[in-house]
């Protein structure tokens, strides 16, 4: 399979509502920062987790485009969307290990489901990524007989488990400690250094974790998404 880098990311005329039909962006055009650590604010409930989503295609909007390079992403079925997908790893809460499976093998399920790597190479993979975010020692107990701060370690490791170019975080850090934040910040650090991981995307209210990555900011205000100027002006919104 060929894995599509992303250099390029826009909204285009895009609106998404809610469940209950209401809007929470209508006709966003934004040309998204990319080779960025960007961060993704607004008030509670005004969509911050539903721009993560839509970037990691998990939600599709009502109308307009989510572009990754001059391609509608956000009109691909499941099979033709998979090249991109390969290069996005999408973090969020404590959710999304299967609890029938240990540690471990939550992390090899989806390396043999797309195997680009043989089995050897993936176990040694495996094994890199859970002694790096400190999980090696939990890595035969299912999610169930972990403490909620490994669970969201887990799911932070696991979004880098194909070392993507574009890492997407909803409250990465909520309720970790400080080292294991510092884990976190460090090990990003080094996966932008060796120029391996582009784009980072973020939710967070973490203020050392944002002063420690953020170089970039979005806000959603008025069911707008903008960018924020650098120096530190109000954005400007449409009428």
């Amino acid at each position: 399979m060929v894995v599509k880098s992303i250099l390029r990311c826009a909204f285009e005329d895009l609106s998404v509502y809610t469940p209950r039909g209401l809007p929470l962006l209508q006709s966003v055009n934004l040309e998204l920062p990319m080779g960025e650590v960007v961060e993704v604010t607004g008030e509670h409930g005004a969509g911050k987790s539903v721009v993560l989503k839509l970037l990691a295609g998990l939600v599709r909007p009502v109308s307009g485009a989510v572009v990754y390079n001059n391609e509608n992403v956000s009109a691909l079925n499941f099979e033709s969307f998979l090249p991109y997908r390969r290069n996005i790893g999408y973090g969020y809460g404590d959710r999304g290990l299967l609890s029938a499976y240990s540690l471990e093998e939550n992390f090899l399920l989806p390396m043999r489901y797309h195997p680009l790597l043989d089995d050897d190479t993936s176990v040694q993979r495996v094994s890199e990524l859970l002694d790096g975010f400190g999980l090696s020692a939990v890595k035969h107990l299912r999610p169930g007989q972990m403490s909620e701060s490994f669970k969201r370690l887990a799911i932070v490791a696991r979004a880098m488990l194909f070392r993507p170019q574009l890492l997407l975080l909803d409250n990465p850090t909520t309720g970790l400690p400080d080292e294991d934040r510092e884990r976190i910040i460090q090990l990003i650090q080094r996966e932008r250094e060796m120029h391996r991981l582009r784009h980072v995307f973020l939710v967070s209210k973490d203020m050392p974790l944002i002063d420690a990555l953020v170089t970039k900011r979005i806000h959603i205000e008025h069911q707008q998404l903008v960018a924020v100027p650098s120096d530190g002006r109000e954005p400007e919104y449409a009428s």
